[in-house]
């Protein structure tokens, strides 16, 4: 049980990203949303365990994500200083825009709900992309992928929701354990069993001990900070 409860510490600053948050000028710890408003009036709401950077000089106006998700309505600038968001693989201008990005392990995705957001990864050769409203994307320091229509599933985190249609369960355990203390994962035999609902991230034990009734499976605690979702029976 010792043993246990370190691995899951251990687990924990790990995925906590504490260095991170340290240097951002706003963050969120596991399980809370925020909503940030800054000088000029852009609003941007901080997903769980997410930070960024706010850099506004005279030539631009510029935020960094270091880690998690964000939704971001642009305010209006007087000056006229461009907005441009960074991740680790490039950089978002927004043209006048409502649009959420989120880092993965390799890349960034963005969705745009209004006005468009220009893409351009941090490699020089990478052509950029202009994304519209109503499409979303991922790309990487040297490609960005094709855009396909958007989903109520890019912004039901901001509702404190979690939409998923025909999603992999190991995945959808992954987004679930973004919002939980301790480890949460599922056995090889089941990781490709698909999960389609929304569920509140609010409460994600309530979602943990629905997933019996819609998959045949069972949720194992070895202790609530250590679950493992096997094969029923």
């Amino acid at each position: 049980m010792a043993a246990t409860v370190m691995a899951a510490g251990a687990w924990q600053w790990q995925r906590g990203s504490p260095l991170l948050a340290w240097s951002a000028d706003h963050a969120t710890g596991i399980g809370e949303r925020r909503r940030v408003t800054l000088e000029d009036g852009t609003v941007i709401d901080l997903d769980t365990d997410s930070a960024i950077a706010v850099r506004y000089g005279d030539a631009e106006r510029r935020v960094t994500l270091l880690s998690g998700a964000v939704a971001v309505a642009t305010g209006t600038d007087v000056p006229g200083r461009p907005f441009r968001l960074g991740t680790a693989q490039g950089t978002l201008r927004a043209l006048g825009t409502r649009f959420i990005v989120q880092l993965h392990d390799d890349a960034t995705a963005v969705a745009v709900q209004e006005g468009a957001v220009e893409i351009r990864p941090a490699d020089p050769a990478a052509a950029p992309r202009v994304l519209q409203a109503g499409e979303r994307t991922r790309f990487s320091c040297s490609a960005i992928d094709p855009p396909d229509a958007g989903d109520i599933a890019d912004t039901a985190w901001t509702q404190g929701m979690l939409a998923v249609h025909e999603m992999r369960l190991d995945a959808f355990l992954a987004q679930l354990a973004r919002y939980r203390h301790g480890r949460l994962g599922c056995t090889g035999e089941v990781a490709d069993l698909r999960v389609s609902g929304i569920f509140p991230l609010a409460d994600t034990d309530r979602v943990l001990a629905a997933l019996p009734h819609l998959l045949p499976v069972s949720v194992d605690r070895l202790t609530r900070y250590w679950v493992t979702v096997r094969r029923k029976g």
